[in-house]
């Protein structure tokens, strides 16, 4: 784990747990330092591609597994490092659901992040098709406007 021994691990997570608590009470004597990664880096370490992750859910539950454990064992930063002692927390990729659920087109590349095209509409015709949309049943599969190439 990033080199570091199972105490330097409880001793670390130890420290963060005191400085995010002292943090949420203004009392930190430093400002926690953070990183953050996303599915770019991750495809690299599974060999999977942006489509595969897009497209089959379990491939994407295990990219982000695997983003998450390499992270927590690699990146020596103000986060707890290891496995979670209660649970892993899994953040699926859905932003490409709502534009879909609008209408818009999606394309879910290969090898690059999905994008969505806007609407040839003008602003009185996408107001009045907002309108229109029941939030209750609206999803990308509810909603009949599934558009992904």
């Amino acid at each position: 784990m990033g080199g570091l021994s199972a105490g330097q691990i409880s001793a670390h997570n130890s420290e963060v747990a005191e400085l995010w608590e002292a943090f949420g009470k203004s009392e930190n004597t430093r400002v926690p330092i953070t990183f953050a990664t996303d599915e770019f880096l991750w495809l690299k370490l599974t060999g999977n591609t942006f489509r595969e992750f897009y497209t089959d859910s379990q491939i994407q539950m295990d990219v982000l597994l695997t983003g998450d454990a390499w992270f927590r064992d690699t990146v020596v930063h103000d986060r707890a490092m290891g496995p979670p002692a209660d649970a892993w927390t899994v953040v699926p990729r859905f932003w490409m659901d709502e534009p879909e659920c609008f209408g818009c087109a999606v394309t879910i590349q290969e090898n690059d992040f999905a994008w969505s095209r806007a609407l040839d509409m003008s602003k009185a015709e996408i107001l009045a098709r907002l309108r229109d949309i029941d939030a209750r049943e609206s999803s990308a599969v509810a909603c009949g406007s599934c558009t992904r190439r």
